[in-house]
């Protein structure tokens, strides 16, 4: 059954494999979730058990559809990403799609548009797709994957069946770090904190051995002083230089896999496919940084407030949390976490480059009152 390649979403694949089996297919969904939470493989697995030529929900995996699928070749099923960096969808991918849904289906299923980040749709498109929404093409659905869907104008959300992805619980985590990374209990607990309980992103995280940045980010935190702080940001330095270094192998490991024969406007869709694709990858690398920033407030604030110390994110640095919590004033983790929360906000709405993680980086230290005299 090819549903086994999604873990920790029960919820989410019952219910599109009932509706599958049902034959109660929406014309639109609406996918939920952080990024790197598997999203974009349920969409692809979603139109691959739709297409498949046995129609019991699960996609058998050995017809001519299921083997297009297998071999990313399937010519009803299309992707659309933002445009660029900092872009969105726009109206023309809008027209685009409203061309492609009103084609016959060429395998004589179904056709499949996912629509990546739909909340970056701007109100000219958005109002365009609307219309598309309003007057669904037979045989057509429309997979549209969002982390905030208060940025997709109501009325698009309420013509799409909403589906939820939700981060792994540690009890899943521990044995998937175990397995694919080889990491043991305390390791792979500290990289559930650090990546939100994100699978993708924790094993990311674990081949680039984050640990030792989150022990030093932790301990100038603990500390709170200039000199640890300065440096924190050499160590974040080496970090993001790793980053910048790791991407630019990624966008030549992607230019690798661009299907064969296309056309320049061909060309130039999978350059925007692909750039677009970078950004979110590093946005998600640099975010979590901030997470493991975000993480030590939110225990100090519990700890603040005589919270459960079971409950504390950070447990090998409990002393020195229950330290520092004893002499707190009233509201300052609280404040220390919005300060952390603008910053990453900030990231996600800017852009994706270098000097703005660096700056992101020195101005939320600077606000949480590392610098000081040297």
């Amino acid at each position: 059954m090819i549903w086994e390649k999604i873990e920790g979403q029960p919820s989410a694949v019952e219910y599109l494999r009932r509706s599958l089996a049902r034959g109660r297919t929406a014309h639109a969904y609406l996918f939920v979730g952080p990024e790197g939470v598997g999203k974009s493989l349920c969409a692809r697995l979603f139109a691959q058990a739709l297409s498949c030529r046995r129609q019991d929900g699960d996609g058998c995996g050995s017809c001519p559809s299921c083997r297009a699928f297998a071999q990313s070749a399937h010519p009803d099923f299309r992707s659309f990403s933002p445009r660029g960096v900092r872009g969105g969808i726009v109206i023309d991918q809008i027209r685009e799609i409203d061309r492609l849904a009103w084609l016959a289906p060429q395998m004589d299923g179904w056709k499949a548009i996912v629509i990546d980040r739909a909340e970056t749709m701007n109100d000219e498109a958005a109002n365009a797709f609307l219309k598309t929404l309003e007057e669904p093409p037979p045989r057509t659905v429309f997979l549209l994957l969002t982390s905030r869907p208060d940025g997709i104008v109501a009325t698009v959300r309420s013509r799409c069946q909403t589906v939820r992805f939700h981060p792994w619980a540690f009890s899943l985590m521990e044995p998937f770090l175990r397995e694919r990374a080889g990491i043991g209990r305390e390791e792979a607990w500290a990289l559930h904190c650090a990546t939100g309980g994100l699978p993708g992103a924790a094993l990311r995280t674990a081949e680039e051995k984050f640990t030792a940045t989150r022990a030093l980010v932790l301990r100038a935190l603990a500390a709170g002083r200039f000199g640890s702080a300065r440096e924190l940001m050499a160590e974040a330095s080496a970090w993001l230089d790793d980053l910048e270094e790791k991407h630019r192998r990624r966008a030549a490991a992607l230019e690798k896999q661009r299907p064969p024969g296309l056309d320049p406007q061909g060309i130039k869709d999978e350059e925007e496919k692909e750039e677009a694709y970078l950004a979110a990858e590093k946005r998600a690398d640099f975010d979590r940084l901030l997470l493991i920033v975000l993480s030590w407030f939110r225990d100090l604030e519990l700890l603040g407030a005589g919270g459960q110390r079971e409950l504390v994110v950070n447990q090998d640095q409990l002393a020195a949390l229950e330290s520092r919590a004893g002499g707190l004033r009233p509201g300052a983790a609280a404040a220390a976490l919005a300060r952390v929360e603008t910053s990453r906000r900030a990231v996600r709405l800017g852009g994706a480059g270098r000097f703005t993680y660096q700056l992101t980086l020195e101005n939320l230290f600077l606000q949480l009152g590392f610098w000081g005299p040297g």
